[in-house]
């Protein structure tokens, strides 16, 4: 049987919509707090080496690839991970950039360590293993713009990762 039109009229008066109210203002709510954090969330962007060792002199020295020039210099925060010693048990050793230099290999880049006190192994010289230099830090709006002009200029767009 049909309902008449002013039986549903009726029953659009005494709808007060308070369950569609509050799903609505929970659902600005998420959209709200997705846009600060698209906008104002800091993501770390690395440059990678997987050549790098520790000198007598007590520096690393590590080999980045020239189009790393720009972006390497004195004074940015690195971690070192050394061959053969498990990141879950010892960790990163922190180090700060001293020097850059270019070299017909790349570029070379000289590191300070600061060793961890407590740590249960030594370093020494000859160690070798790879280096992540901060470069940038950037927030997930500015990725999306700049995979957007890769794209947009090169037709492909370039993904490098690091499985450290």
């Amino acid at each position: 049987m049909s309902t008449s039109f002013s039986s549903t009229l009726r029953s659009l008066r005494s709808d007060n919509f308070r369950g569609s109210s509050w799903l609505v203002l929970l659902g600005l709510l998420a959209l709200i707090l997705w846009f600060g954090w698209f906008f104002l969330a800091q993501i770390l962007i690395y440059e990678t080496s997987q050549q790098a060792s520790i000198q007598p002199t007590g520096q690393v020295v590590a080999l980045f690839p020239l189009s790393a020039a720009s972006q390497i210099h004195a004074g940015q925060p690195a971690n070192i991970q050394l061959e053969n010693l498990p990141a879950d048990r010892f960790g990163n050793v922190p180090a700060t950039v001293v020097q850059v230099n270019q070299t017909i290999q790349g570029l070379q880049v000289m590191l300070d360590l600061k060793p961890v006190s407590g740590s249960p192994f030594q370093l020494q010289a000859g160690l070798k293993g790879s280096v992540k230099i901060e470069v940038a830090q950037v927030s997930p709006a500015a990725l999306v713009l700049r995979v957007i002009g890769d794209f947009g200029s090169t037709g492909q767009i370039k993904i490098s990762y690091s499985t450290q």
